[in-house]
């Protein structure tokens, strides 16, 4: 009998080491997972990922900004034209108005003269060519001056474009010298038959 029980008592207390062990092999198990997924999350959040950020945020105030801005005053210092154009459907004529050029160089002085001209030009041919008057001693000059291109019809538009050049004269210089032009394609969306458009439009730079 006290043979028997001693065997029983046996029996239970390996059981119970084994579940003890299985226990702690669980806790040691979850433990361990515990950790690592901490260390994973920290090299999620604290490693790489927060350099990048800060790769790319200093990228971009060292880079693109300065550009934008270069590109900004650039901008600001190129002449500029203003001027109309009208398409009128009745009498299949293009009407062009020359208001101003604003922001001649500052190089030029106010002693230089200046003017527009303006070349309708095809892929094969230049139609035609018209200038404005001359005005002196101004790098803000104003024209105000039309110009009238006839027998086109308003699918011919598509086909042409218009070449607004801006030359200066000075006294020391016995030759013009180009300023800045542009180059104007009449297949542009916002020509519309019998509505005035209104532009205004930097230059291409010429010295």
């Amino acid at each position: 009998m006290n043979r028997k029980n001693d065997n029983r008592f046996h029996v239970n207390n390996v059981c119970n080491r084994e579940i003890h062990d299985k226990s702690d092999r669980l806790m040691d198990f979850v433990a361990n997972n515990a950790m690592s997924d901490k260390t994973t999350a920290k090299d999620r959040t604290g490693g790489v990922s927060s350099g990048q950020t800060i790769a790319t945020h200093n990228h971009h105030n060292s880079g693109e900004i300065e550009i934008s801005e270069f590109d900004a005053i650039s901008n600001e210092s190129l002449p500029a034209i203003d001027f109309k154009l009208v398409y009128i459907s009745q009498t299949s004529t293009l009407k062009m108005h020359i208001k101003r050029v604003s922001s001649l160089p500052l190089q030029l002085r106010k002693n230089c003269s200046s003017y527009v001209k303006i070349s309708l030009i095809t892929d094969s041919e230049k139609l035609s060519t018209y200038h404005t008057n001359v005005i002196k001693k101004s790098l803000n000059p104003e024209y105000e001056e039309d110009f009238t291109f006839s027998s086109l019809a308003f699918q011919e538009l598509r086909n042409i474009t218009i070449r607004i050049c801006v030359y200066v004269k000075r006294k020391q210089l016995s030759k013009r010298q180009l300023v800045g032009d542009l180059w104007v394609p009449l297949s542009r969306p916002d020509l519309e038959p019998d509505i005035e458009l209104n532009c205004r439009e930097k230059l291409s730079a010429h010295y």
